[in-house]
């Protein structure tokens, strides 16, 4: 465990793509708190060219955890959004839980860092069967990023593919915001005394497998930024 926290902290990108990577913190909050690394048994994940690969939950820890790191979280929750800027000299990290539908959205504000995570769900054909409101989204994002500057976004037709490795939906979407404390785009060198950062933010999708017995057995299908 203290060997892939060091590694996540060092080098993101490159944790990211040999490793699954699967919050699992049930916190209702906007806020920096420490996590933690931890094998994830009951998930089987096969790297991009169909090899094992470790596959690790991320906790809550106590600060007093050695084998830490300090992160921002964005919760969930449905049909709602939650939004908030923190300092950007107080953490390197964001972390949300995994996406299979919802919108990521952030923005560099000087000295500061806006995010937001956004899950609005209708029934359009009044069937029953409740489906992504994208325009609703869309709406609230654009709300809460009103003032100037550019906003980046991760929607859900940004990562849902046509369908997965079964011929369904099972795709699983990891994000981590990482701050650049150098001109590494992954931000891995010590943070300078600046408190003024450019932030950068990556994805992690995953796919259920084709021979899949539930939803733990995982393909990664790629890292990526947004």
């Amino acid at each position: 465990m203290f060997e892939a926290v060091e590694q996540f902290i060092a080098n993101p990108g490159h944790f990211l793509q040999r490793n699954a990577l699967i919050p699992k913190v049930n916190l209702g909050a906007l806020r920096i708190e420490h996590f933690t690394l931890r094998p994830a048994p009951d998930v089987h994940c096969l790297g991009t060219d169909g090899s094992a690969i470790p596959a690790w939950e991320v906790v809550l820890t106590p600060p007093t955890t050695v084998a830490s790191f300090q992160a921002f979280w964005v919760p969930y929750s449905g049909e709602r959004g939650y939004s908030d800027s923190f300092a950007s000299a107080d953490c390197r990290f964001v972390l949300t839980p995994t996406l299979d539908g919802c919108t990521i959205a952030y923005r560099q504000e000087a000295d500061r860092l806006r995010v937001g995570h956004y899950n609005f769900t209708h029934d359009p054909a009044d069937t029953g069967t409740r489906v992504i409101d994208q325009a609703t989204i869309d709406a609230r994002v654009a709300a809460d990023f009103a003032a100037p500057g550019p906003v980046r976004r991760l929607r859900k037709p940004d990562y849902k593919l046509a369908t997965d490795l079964r011929g369904g939906e099972g795709v699983q979407v990891t994000v981590v915001g990482v701050r650049q404390d150098s001109d590494d785009p992954l931000g891995h060198s010590p943070a300078p005394s600046a408190t003024v950062f450019p932030w950068n933010f990556l994805y992690q999708k995953r796919q259920i497998r084709a021979d899949a017995r539930g939803w733990n057995d995982l393909q990664l299908s790629g890292v990526h930024t947004f």
